[in-house]
């Protein structure tokens, strides 16, 4: 047997004891930590956690509650003989387990304390760091181990002040559009009107776009889209309103498609599929086109954004409201 197996064995035997247990905490740990600690009740880990994490679990895990109040206080001991490098994350795992352990699978409201204890018995020094944060740069070091334990940061839409002046068009629009997600879509295009022309002009800006639209008239929103793109006419130039059209064509093109697939799948034959899309298609190029003639676009360019005959959009009458 490996000399560095046969330590472990041993102080895996030894941790049985509860003396042993008791000793070896109040001995070691420092006494600001066990202060608060019941040590007349320190028990072993439940075997729920060991059977929980296979996978790297320390040779020992104690725990003991606190004198007063609810929670607990862990303690895992790891017992090397051969320095790890590795040892500060096994530790970091180790304790994201506990606290997982403790507050899901113990449904604890407190969080444990957690002190975690490497015993070296070799027979040289331990000259490893066991500090996580230590290889990083000296400048970032503190930052890191600081926002390791820091509450997460809670950004509150409702809170937040959109103006249109930030260095971000998509942001602040997309934001907006989230504040305002219960509202008549329509009537945020005022508050949009300085943002729009400007996501328009990024590299992305029409994909973008096209994710707003999809965001804000779900369905079968066509109507609200078309006074939304009346609206847009009022504030964007002509060829940023084709952009936003063709948006919006794409939109409700790739909703044409998912209509004539299910009414295709419905059907369960191929045929059935094939006249599915088209009908599907078809029939969202249409209203799309019918909502651009009643803002009086061109013929040619409806036909150009629409991929529908001239003479059919001729025939079109416009769709009652």
């Amino acid at each position: 047997m490996a000399a560095h197996a046969r330590h472990d064995r041993f102080f895996r035997q030894m941790m049985r004891f509860p003396s042993f247990q008791r000793a070896f905490i109040e001995f070691h740990v420092p006494p600001e930590v066990t202060a608060p600690v019941d040590l007349g009740k320190l028990e072993p880990v439940p075997e729920a956690f060991a059977r929980a994490n296979k996978t790297i679990v320390p040779d020992c895990i104690l725990r003991a509650p606190f004198k007063e109040g609810g929670g607990w206080a862990y303690f895992p001991i790891e017992q090397q003989t051969i320095p790890t490098g590795d040892m500060p994350l096994r530790a970091t795992i180790t304790k994201g387990r506990i606290l997982e352990f403790e507050l899901y699978n113990q449904k604890s409201k407190v969080p444990p304390l957690i002190w975690h204890v490497v015993f070296c018995n070799g027979r040289g020094k331990w000259r490893k760091s066991l500090d996580l944060f230590q290889r990083l740069p000296s400048s970032v070091r503190e930052l890191a181990r600081w926002a390791l334990t820091a509450p997460p940061q809670l950004i509150q839409l409702v809170d937040l002040r959109i103006t249109p002046h930030v260095k971000c068009p998509e942001l602040a629009a997309a934001e907006l559009l989230m504040r305002k997600a219960y509202e008549d879509p329509v009537k945020v295009i005022a508050e949009l009107e300085p943002l729009l022309a400007r996501v328009l002009r990024r590299g992305s800006g029409t994909a973008m776009l096209g994710a707003m639209v999809d965001y804000v008239f779900p369905g079968d929103g066509h109507e609200q889209a078309d006074d939304f793109i009346m609206e847009l006419e009022k504030v964007l130039t002509r060829q940023d309103v084709r952009r936003v059209v063709m948006s919006f064509s794409d939109v409700f093109r790739h909703e044409g498609r998912q209509l004539g697939l299910q009414e295709g799948l419905e059907k369960g034959l191929e045929k059935g599929l094939e006249k599915g899309l088209e009908k599907g298609r078809l029939e969202r190029s249409m209203e799309i086109a019918r909502g651009m003639l009643r803002k009086g676009m061109p013929v040619t360019t409806i036909a150009e954004l629409t991929r529908l005959s001239p003479q059919r959009i001729r025939g079109l009458k416009p769709k009652p409201r």
